[in-house]
């Protein structure tokens, strides 16, 4: 069953949205006459707001990994190396930033390894180079996906969560 409720200003409409918590948000009308909300007490078509929240979500987060996982170009080392930046190439490099953390003085020269399968030796300051080349790639792919995340949370209808296009 559908129930339509009119809301006359955002708190009055928060107000009515949390007094229907057992009920579904399917729609938000802005009409001529008024501004209302459309309640389901069964899915409609299957599409939940949560669950197409919950599937864009997952979206989001498999692109994001994707995206990591091609990885950056990096030239520290004197050579242009591609190095992805998957979980596992994420472990890597925390490995070697904790060793680098845990003994500055005797951590150099510290070895990498790109996409490529070589084995890579940095002294300091091409490791440091490494390091701002890492943040520039990840850093502004996590602003991101972080961005779209809330763009999903803030959706209060499945149109609204459909209409976000996701591109890293």
């Amino acid at each position: 069953m559908l129930t339509t409720i009119q809301y006359t200003d955002d708190a009055n409409k928060q107000a009515i949205i949390t007094e229907n918590t057992d009920k579904i948000l399917i729609e938000i009308r802005n009409l001529i006459d008024g501004n209302y909300l459309v309640f389901s007490d069964q899915k409609i078509n299957g599409d939940v707001l949560s669950d197409v929240q919950t599937s864009k979500l997952a979206q989001i987060n498999d692109l994001y990994n994707q995206k990591l996982a091609v990885g950056f170009t990096s030239s520290a080392s004197g050579t242009a190396l591609t190095y992805g930046y998957a979980a596992t190439d994420q472990m890597k490099f925390m490995q070697v930033a904790l060793e680098v953390l845990l003994s500055p003085t005797t951590a150099f020269p510290v070895t990498v390894h790109p996409k490529n399968g070589s084995s890579v030796t940095l002294d300091q300051t091409q490791y440091n180079q490494l390091v701002a080349d890492i943040a520039a790639f990840a850093k502004p792919l996590d602003a991101q996906q972080h961005s779209y995340i809330t763009q999903v949370n803030a959706c209060t209808t499945v149109d609204q969560v459909n209409a976000i296009t996701v591109q890293f």
